[in-house]
């Protein structure tokens, strides 16, 4: 993500697919700088967004559709 290169081997779980790192590099600071994005304080959403959010879940999860699925929908659909 952040350009710095080097080679890491993951391990991949049979049941689910997921990933993780075999080794865990004993720094981790280089790849987490202070800007990372999980360090930035979430800002809340405003009311209509909130409930807008809410709708488009909803069709989502109800009626399966596809086109206003958010980002994480593929793992959604799975759980």
């Amino acid at each position: 993500m952040l350009g710095l290169g080097g080679i890491f081997r993951y391990a991949e779980c049979l049941g689910c697919g997921s990933l993780q790192l075999d080794a865990v590099p004993e720094d981790l600071s280089v790849y987490y700088p202070s800007n990372y994005y999980s360090f930035i304080p979430l800002q809340p959403s405003n009311l209509l967004k909130r409930i807008l959010k809410s709708l488009r879940m909803r069709l989502f999860l109800g009626l399966g559709l596809d086109a206003i699925a958010p980002r994480y929908g593929f793992w959604l659909k799975k759980t």
